[in-house]
């Protein structure tokens, strides 16, 4: 249910191959491990988040201490008060004398993936142990002094979660010292080919395959296709494809169907006219998208940009006419409304 170990892969966006924005990331985090404030992180599903934390953890002076790792999504109602604030138990003998796992963390960093899936009155108790630094188990009487870094994790803005009384006020205030924002993998296609090479390595050491490269044809998938899951899907898709084809390239038919179909969904044909601009051309486009997919988030990206930049390129060029909203098909879309939906 706990992870205590959190398996990462080291090798996340530490080359010189890396886009100037990830490389940018990696020094801020460096930077930030070097203090000791707790740090929010914040990024879709499969984005790293997980590996960040873990990389604040190792390059801090709590290096040598435990990095303690709360999947918050997978703790049930029962089991919430026992696995983070432990039991005394009613008696010297009870067996229901548990260590917390701010315990376990004590001198080093525990990490809450995903903190606004606990009960915003749990994300309160955790709130006045950060700012006590102290924990008295759940049926003892005595105190225990902590010396722990907290590090969480959201999968959408914090504000948005504050305001809809889904992350606990106290704990907003209490973790937005320092926030860290990991792009989704569609907002760094440069990075993809690297991280290829990356999982290719270590998919052929942990299987003892001999997989040498990717042929131009499935790399061009990969840098075309969306990847909703990010990170953690593409690395999925390229551990299936060694499994495939063992010691050959990866070709299209190794990689999943929907990968494989992206080439022909993004093959748009545009005749170009006399007179005809790049504006005309990025409206046609766009359109195109729209006609194409079920909802906004999915043309934004399929056009490779984010649901805000889709929104703003709606208005500069006034599509009006019948669109998608964000959730399907049949709204009427406004250009000087679209910032707003």
């Amino acid at each position: 249910m706990i992870d205590h170990t959190s398996e990462m892969l080291s090798t996340f966006w530490t080359g010189p191959e890396h886009s100037n924005g990830m490389r940018g990331l990696l020094s801020a985090v460096q930077h930030i491990a070097a203090s000791n404030f707790s740090v929010l992180i914040v990024g879709e599903k499969g984005t790293g988040k997980a590996w960040a934390a873990r990389k604040i953890h190792d390059l801090s002076n709590r290096s040598n201490g435990r990095f303690v790792c709360v999947d918050c999504a997978a703790l049930d109602a029962e089991s919430i008060q026992r696995e983070l604030f432990g039991s005394n138990g009613t008696k010297p003998s009870s067996q229901d004398v548990r260590e917390s796992l701010f315990e376990k963390a004590n001198g080093g960093t525990i990490f809450f993936d995903e903190i606004d899936a606990l009960p915003a009155a749990t994300q309160g108790e955790i709130a006045k142990i950060l700012k006590s630094k102290s924990l008295t188990q759940t049926g003892g009487r005595s105190s225990t002094s902590l010396d722990v870094r907290f590090v969480a994790s959201l999968c959408r803005k914090p504000e948005a979660l504050a305001k809809g009384s889904i992350l606990h006020t106290e704990m907003y205030h209490r973790m937005s010292t320092i926030t860290i924002n990991l792009p989704p993998l569609r907002e760094r296609r440069d990075d993809i080919p690297h991280l290829i090479g990356e999982f290719l390595l270590q998919s052929n050491r942990q299987r003892g395959c001999a997989v040498p490269s990717i042929s131009p044809e499935a790399l061009n998938l990969c840098l075309t296709y969306g990847w909703p899951g990010n990170i953690q899907e593409l690395k999925e898709a390229i551990d299936k494809a060694v499994i495939i084809c063992r010691n050959r390239p990866i070709q299209r038919e190794h990689l999943p169907v929907q990968v494989q179909g992206t080439e022909q969904q993004h093959q748009w044909p545009i005749v170009l006219y006399e007179n005809m601009n790049l504006y005309t051309v990025e409206k046609v486009l766009i359109e195109r998208a729209l006609s194409q997919c079920q909802t906004k988030k999915e043309a934004a990206a399929m056009l490779g940009i984010s649901l805000k930049t889709l929104y703003n390129k709606l208005n500069r060029y006034r599509l009006y006419e019948r669109s998608i909203t964000d959730s399907g098909v049949g709204s009427i879309v406004r250009g000087e409304k679209a910032e707003k939906e």
